[in-house]
């Protein structure tokens, strides 16, 4: 018998004293919940913001040629492009949010999807944070030269693009099969 037996609940208890056990996880602690097979952990919104308030997001920006500044994402490779850096984290605030949105509305989808799982904890981030919050936490953990020449830049993001379509075994397909695989994805999300 584990630990995590000994204190959790059963569900007919708590379905008995639901009022009680939700004062109990917001005033009190967690509260660990079995149903036959199944654990379920309740957990206040505030100890949740607590637990992800270590995840930072890395926001880099680019000074394109026209003027404009293109900043990524890293941990959800969202990129946006505007004319300038504050610009720029106004989109990505709401680029972020609406992936948040989407993530959660089709959590089943997204969360089985291999490259996707590991942004759980930013998506219940940004779903459980305060927009000035966000702001903080997009703290700009790398700013990139301004410089007329960007290969370098360019060379760097294009060999890490690269390694992830090799890591998700996606490296040898064609622009066709590509847009065969964004289109199916599409017709099923907006279905």
């Amino acid at each position: 018998m584990n630990t995590l037996n000994s204190i959790s609940l059963n569900s007919s208890e708590v379905r008995k004293s639901w009022s009680s056990v939700i004062d109990s996880v917001v005033r009190d602690k967690p509260v660990f919940i079995q149903r036959t097979h199944d654990n379920v952990t309740m957990i206040s919104t505030k100890m949740l913001q607590s637990f992800l308030e270590p995840l930072i997001f890395t926001v880099s920006f680019v000074n394109e040629d026209d003027g404009s500044v293109t900043a990524s994402l890293e941990e959800l490779e969202i990129f946006v492009n505007a004319s300038s850096k504050d610009d720029c984290m106004k989109l990505l605030l709401n680029d972020m949010k609406e992936y948040a949105q989407d993530f959660y509305n089709k959590f089943n989808f997204w969360s089985s999807a291999p490259n996707r799982k590991k942004h759980i904890p930013y998506v219940l981030k940004i779903l459980s944070t305060p927009d000035d919050k966000l702001l903080e936490d997009m703290k700009c953990q790398m700013q990139l030269p301004d410089e007329k020449d960007n290969s370098n830049i360019v060379i760097s993001v294009m060999k890490r693009m690269s390694n992830t379509a090799l890591q998700n075994g996606i490296s040898e397909m064609s622009l066709d099969e590509i847009n065969a695989e964004i289109d199916a994805v599409r017709q099923n999300n907006y279905v």
